[in-house]
């Protein structure tokens, strides 16, 4: 999204940012903050669980100075402290590596086990 963001900056597009639920909720901030370089991967210095997107887009506008004619758009009748299955909605897998509601809770912490492996060699 950073780098999207920076993109339209750059060429004076306006950028739209379609929050969704988070499955795990968003009331909780948690998890190791990158340091050091930044990469593809590791946009922004920011913890591991923290999403809502437009929360995010106007970190990123504001903390790199990204000069985007941003355009965050909030979800209605939504509670930060709400999880996926409190929604009623049908479940779209995120990804090939999530395709299950309960599966997202333990995906932040394999993320931390992933980063830690790489890191210590394994």
């Amino acid at each position: 999204m950073g780098l999207c963001m920076e993109a339209a900056a750059e060429n004076h597009k306006m950028f739209f940012v379609l929050d969704r639920v988070n499955p795990i909720n968003a009331a909780t901030v948690d998890g190791p903050v990158l340091v050091g370089a930044t990469s593809f991967v590791g946009f922004h210095p920011l913890p591991l669980r923290m999403d809502d997107h437009g929360e995010l887009a106007r970190m990123f506008k504001a903390e790199r100075k990204c000069d985007v004619d941003l355009r965050a758009i909030a979800l209605e009748n939504w509670k930060r402290d709400a999880w996926f299955d409190e929604t009623g909605q049908p479940w779209t897998n995120p990804s090939p590596n999530l395709t299950q509601p309960h599966e997202a809770i333990l995906y932040p912490g394999s993320g931390c086990w992933r980063a830690h492996s790489r890191s210590a060699g394994h």
